[in-house]
């Protein structure tokens, strides 16, 4: 399951976790028009780049 969202630059989406340390995800624009994400998630959770993890694609899951 998907959730597919449109976001303005500066917007953000909180996903709740069950123990009440939410992680949060913003999105930020840059002037040459880069996507920036942060995330703020506690530091239990370990954050990879795909292509870390050998996926390059999302349809490869």
């Amino acid at each position: 399951m998907a959730l597919v969202l449109t976001r303005k630059s500066g917007d953000a989406v909180t996903i709740q976790v069950p123990g009440g340390e939410d992680i949060v995800v913003s999105l930020y624009v840059t002037e040459d028009k880069l996507i920036r994400l942060n995330i703020d998630a506690p530091k239990e959770y370990k954050i990879l780049r795909n292509e870390l993890l050998g996926q390059t694609d999302l349809e490869e899951k």
